[in-house]
């Protein structure tokens, strides 16, 4: 019901309007997290970067005058809305299998908002990328989530990484990336399998082979291949 009374309202009640509605119960505040999207953010055509962050703007100054003790930044505020709205959208050319034009959605949210995208979003975006053949355009996706990454899941971004890379030719690059992955798992048995098939990959690089079959390069349709 609070979540409902928020959506609907859009801000939290004033002092006057919770006892008119509350009566004599101490007020408080049920809002923690206030969005306010614009018709831009719902999906308006013909709506520019610059619009729709203006728009968010206007909105964001409109609730600190109606909650002026809100710890609000409009500016900051609007950017993140934006970038998550074209992150949404990529998200959803991804599952589509349109890739080129998930991973622009992805550069751009990730331009407006350097913070938004996680390790694991990137690391997704390049094992996935890599498979549909978009390896080179994923690149800088694969470059991000080694970047990102803690180290539990450090491996697993490199692997991906080292995916990308020998399928782009560089095979140097891709033994590297391997070769850590192969290490970083020797402590968990569940990647017993992975490592041997890394391993595999690991020489026929090293002798200057193609690794991976072209109908399903190397068992990548199973992750665990």
């Amino acid at each position: 019901m609070i979540e409902l009374g928020c959506r609907t309202a859009g801000r939290n009640l004033s002092e006057e309007e919770w006892k008119q509605y509350m009566g004599n119960l101490p007020y408080r505040k049920n809002m923690l997290k206030i969005n306010y999207p614009s018709e831009c953010y719902r999906g308006s055509k013909g709506c520019s970067q610059e619009r729709e962050i203006k728009t968010a703007v206007a909105q964001f100054r409109k609730i600190m005058e109606i909650e002026p003790n809100l710890a609000l930044k409009p500016e900051e505020e609007a950017n993140k809305m934006y970038a998550t709205a074209v992150l949404s959208e990529g998200r959803s050319l991804f599952k589509k299998g349109k890739i080129k034009e998930a991973i622009a959605n992805y550069e751009k949210a990730q331009q407006i908002d350097p913070s938004l995208i996680t390790s694991s979003e990137w690391n997704s975006l390049c094992w996935n990328g890599a498979l549909a053949g978009f390896a080179r355009d994923v690149m800088s996706g694969c470059e991000r989530a080694v970047a990102l990454a803690p180290e539990d899941s450090a491996g697993e971004c490199k692997d991906s990484r080292g995916l990308a890379k020998a399928l782009t030719g560089d095979n140097r690059g891709a033994i590297e990336d391997f070769k850590a992955f192969v290490e970083w798992a020797k402590k968990d048995t569940r990647y017993e399998e992975r490592q041997r098939k890394r391993d595999s990959w690991i020489e026929a690089l090293k002798a200057g082979k193609n690794p991976f079959d072209k109908n399903d390069p190397g068992g990548l349709k199973e992750r665990v291949g």
